[in-house]
């Protein structure tokens, strides 16, 4: 970054602003794979996340997935189901990730306010309930059901492979070279 150049920071919650509607704000990690603390805040557009190899960029996604309901995300990620995502010597793993809520297509805004939080708790059993939380930190609801309302609302598919694109899809559709194996990439994402 030159001189000139300040680091953009997401908006504090709370903050209205006239776009990004259903984008997520922030992601939030704790003993969660590689790391024990980690908080990214996220623009209202696009974001990159770049590091040296090894530095837990996958991590991000990967919490996000888990956090958002994603099927897949602990068969394709850890042999140990939910419970390999908690970090070595740690006996807990917890994921958040912050919504926008603002604008016209709010979801219910005098419940939710401008921000939903969906938040995943993963105990050394393997259970990972959900808890979707208001702008106050109000519990608004803590089943699968209530979560995929909020991914509804907001057309966030996590299990989509073009919304989510982990590196073994990545690696899979670019190794590809068939056509119709792209194909049927294309029709996965599109349905």
């Amino acid at each position: 970054m030159g001189k000139s150049e300040k680091k953009r920071k997401a908006p504090e919650p709370g903050t209205d602003i006239p776009y990004g509607n259903g984008t997520i704000m922030k992601v939030k990690v704790s003993n969660f794979m590689c790391h024990k603390n980690l908080e990214v805040d996220l623009g209202p557009r696009i974001n990159f996340i770049v590091g040296e190899n090894g530095s837990g960029k996958s991590a991000v996604l990967t919490a996000l997935s888990v956090c958002l309901g994603m099927k897949k995300a602990a068969k394709e990620r850890s042999d140990r189901g939910m419970k390999g995502f908690i970090r070595e010597g740690a006996t807990q793993a917890k994921v958040e990730v912050s919504i926008r809520n603002v604008g016209q297509d709010a979801l219910e805004p005098d419940l939710y306010g401008n921000v939903i939080t969906v938040e995943r708790t993963i105990n050394a059993t393997g259970a990972a309930p959900f808890k979707i939380r208001n702008q106050w930190g109000k519990e608004m609801g803590s089943s699968r059901d209530a979560l995929t309302r909020v991914t509804d609302h907001f057309n966030i598919d996590v299990d989509n492979p073009i919304v989510v694109m982990s590196q073994d899809s990545s690696r899979q559709f670019l190794h590809s070279g068939k056509d119709s194996d792209k194909y049927k990439f294309f029709v996965k994402a599109t349905l």
